[in-house]
Parts: structure tokens; sequence; C-alpha cells
């Protein structure tokens, strides 16, 4: 019959348990509701709507010697699984919205519509900024792209950098390969907070607007 559900009829969040240890909760909200699935310690904070996080997070896994479980601390942002990743910065619950950690361990989607796709320890912080995968990338200025690699920094606006490591795109739709490139950064997004560590700044707000390094 169409009355027939699988749930509750109150308010209450609903929990799901295999092993008296919790696998699901599901949280209700006027506006739209929470779904988290994986480890128990896997949360969302307080006045998050919409969040998803798909599984993972661990208090201990002996066998990879890793432990982290993952946390939703803005609005509409999921996780896909993986360990220790986080969605949002928490400063406040709706101001960086939609952010996306795929998977991977220790991986942080920080501005709005940032995306992290995997990889380890992988920084989104500009807003709709995006790190495919890797290790120890950022992609701190708004609209910044790494594709992957090792220890590279998109801080222009726009700024893309493929792989390779230790790369630095500082420059607004600069472009940035293989080792060691570095397309310096402007006023608008100095080293200090693009992350580009030992960078020059140049004189210009945008940097070395549209340089295209290959070292």
């Amino acid at each position: 019959a169409g009355s027939e559900f699988l749930g509750s009829s109150n308010n209450a969040q609903l929990q799901f348990r295999v092993n008296n240890q919790q696998v699901a909760l599901y949280t209700n909200d006027a506006i739209s509701p929470n779904v988290l699935h994986g480890k128990s310690g896997n949360a969302t904070t307080a006045g998050v709507r919409g969040a998803v996080i798909s599984g993972g997070g661990t208090s201990s896994d002996p066998d990879l010697d890793l432990n982290g479980t993952n946390v939703v601390l803005d609005a509409y942002g999921v996780i896909g699984g993986g360990v220790a990743n986080q969605a949002g910065t928490g400063a406040q619950a709706y101001d960086q919205p939609f952010p996306t950690v795929a998977g991977g361990q220790g991986n942080r989607a920080l501005g709005a519509w940032s995306v992290v796709g995997g990889g380890r320890e992988n920084f989104a912080s500009g807003d709709t900024g995006t790190v495919a995968g890797g290790i120890g990338n950022r992609a701190s200025g708004p609209s910044g792209a790494v594709g992957g690699g090792s220890s590279n920094v998109a801080a222009g606006s726009h700024s893309a950098i493929a792989g390779g490591s230790s790369n630095c795109a500082g420059g607004s739709y600069s472009w940035a390969g293989g080792f060691g490139a570095k397309v310096r950064v402007g006023t608008d997004f100095p080293s200090s907070n693009g992350g580009c560590a030992g960078v020059q700044s140049s004189s210009t707000p945008a940097g070395d607007a549209g340089t295209f390094i290959w070292n």
C-alpha cells in the first residue's frame, strides 16, 4: 500500500546499526536532510544541511596504518568515502556551500563549489577550485586546477597545473608544468596566501597573467 515505509514518523535522528555499531545516520532538516554512512564518527556540524557522506572513515586501520573520520562542515557538502577527509570550513554552516571530496586520505575541499577527486593531503581552498588527485597539491586561487602530481600549487585565478612536481601557477590564467616551474603570483594572491612558498611576487594584481612555463 502507498502508506508503507521504512523509517520513522517523528523528527528524531534515524540510526542503522550492524553488530550494534552505527553504519548509517539520517537527520531531518526542514530544508534538506543530512545522510551519513560509514564509520560512526563521520559527522556534520550544527546548522549544516543537505550533507552526504557515502562511507569511509576509521578509528584505526592496522593494515594501512591510518585513522580518521570524514566530516562535512558546510551546506550541501559531499564526501564519497576515504579517510580523514573534510568538506567545508565550518566558519559558518553555509558560507562555503557545495564542497566535494570524492575519496582518498586527508583531503580538504574548503572553497565554495570546490572539488578534490582523491589522492592524499590535497587542498582545494579557492572557490570553484579543483584538485583531481596526487599528493600535497593545492588549488588556492579561484577556479584554479591541479590535475595530479605532487606539491603543486595553482594559486592564480583560473590557473592550471596538469601534473609534475613542485610547480607554482601563480598568475591569473597561467599554466605551469614539469618540475619546479614557477609563475609569479600577484598582489591579489600573495605567496603567503596562495601557498607558493618562496616564489617572488609580481607588482601587478594578477601576477604574471597568462604565462606558460614548462621546466
